[in-house]
């Protein structure tokens, strides 16, 4: 008997900042979590859609903590955001990731047609079946 539901997902991407470090970025921010605990205690956590502009790789569903989760807070529910991942001054430990602006000038024309497929649902993962 088929069922005419999908079954829950097992959680989306992983997206680990130190490999996109200094790449543009663009991001559809789905939820905020203003308490995700960690080890390291609570913290923000954001899940969201990125498209990396430099090479083109999607990730789906992945979740983002901390500056990087503030930074997307107020786009949630349709928003978009564009910016170059970086790192910020160490304070206790490791520097933090921070999503810095992008070039208003040259970085919007390179985003603009990763936008545009993902509208029109290209970069969506193929159904389970």
């Amino acid at each position: 008997m088929s069922l005419p539901y999908s079954q829950p997902s097992a959680g989306g991407d992983k997206f680990e900042p130190a490999e996109h470090n200094g790449q543009l970025l663009l991001f559809f921010p789905i939820r905020y979590n203003p308490e995700e605990q960690t080890k390291f205690g609570p913290s923000t956590s954001a899940n969201t859609d990125i498209i990396n502009v430099d090479t083109g790789a999607f990730m789906s569903d992945a979740k983002v903590i901390g500056n990087l989760a503030n930074s997307l807070r107020n786009d949630v529910g349709g928003g978009v955001v564009l910016g170059r991942l970086g790192q910020g001054v160490n304070r206790k430990g490791n520097p933090p990731w921070i999503l810095l602006p992008c070039n208003e000038q040259t970085d919007p024309p390179r985003a603009d047609p990763l936008l545009a497929q993902y509208k029109a649902g290209q970069f969506k993962q193929p159904a389970a079946t």
